[in-house]
């Protein structure tokens, strides 16, 4: 139930700014132009990236704590039954406002705020701030969450453009999802 509220409190902000809702104002102001190549190959590049990174701070995790899972007690997802596939349409509208929400209030309305006080250093603030947002799913997982919380910042203060967050969010979490929806993975 949090993400809808960072969606719609995105947009009150937004709207407290003064600012028109006309849709090309509002796409300006939130960094969601069409994304070109380059915004694309760098989401992609990145997604790589940080699997990659998050693969190793996972075995890392492993050798330290051989108990160690990536999922919260709170978050324990299984594989889906026969007759549960209805449950993918409702996880549709709370993976929508968990990507979206999160890229509105997070990359479009506070990160170009931030960049106006930080400057380049912005993406290294944000991403502190992006962790402690995270902290709920306790700290053995906050370690592997590390190279999202900090390389989507980074691409996204190079990019100027939300729409890395969101491709790159998208993909991980969604890809994520489905792999253990599908028992695909454990």
């Amino acid at each position: 139930m949090v993400f809808l509220p960072l969606f719609l409190g995105a947009l009150l902000l937004y709207r407290l700014e003064q600012h028109s809702f006309r849709i090309s104002m509002v796409l300006d102001r939130f960094r969601l132009k069409k994304p070109g190549k380059k915004v694309l190959g760098i989401s992609i590049a990145g997604t790589i990236a940080i699997s990659l990174l998050t693969y190793i701070f996972i075995e890392i995790e492993k050798f330290v704590d051989p108990n160690f899972t990536a999922q919260p007690a709170f978050m324990s997802l299984q594989p889906l039954g026969k007759g549960d596939y209805w449950i993918l349409l409702a996880w549709l509208p709370m993976f929508f406002f968990n990507i979206v929400g999160e890229a509105l209030f997070w990359r479009g309305y506070i990160f170009p705020r931030q960049e106006a006080h930080f400057g380049n250093t912005t993406w290294m603030v944000h991403g502190l701030l992006w962790t402690f947002f995270h902290l709920p799913f306790g700290w053995n997982l906050m370690f592997t969450l590390l190279p999202i919380l900090f390389l989507t910042s980074y691409l996204v203060q190079i990019t100027r453009s939300t729409w890395t967050d969101i491709v790159i969010h998208t993909i991980i979490n969604g890809t994520g999802f489905l792999l253990i929806a599908f028992g695909i993975v454990a």
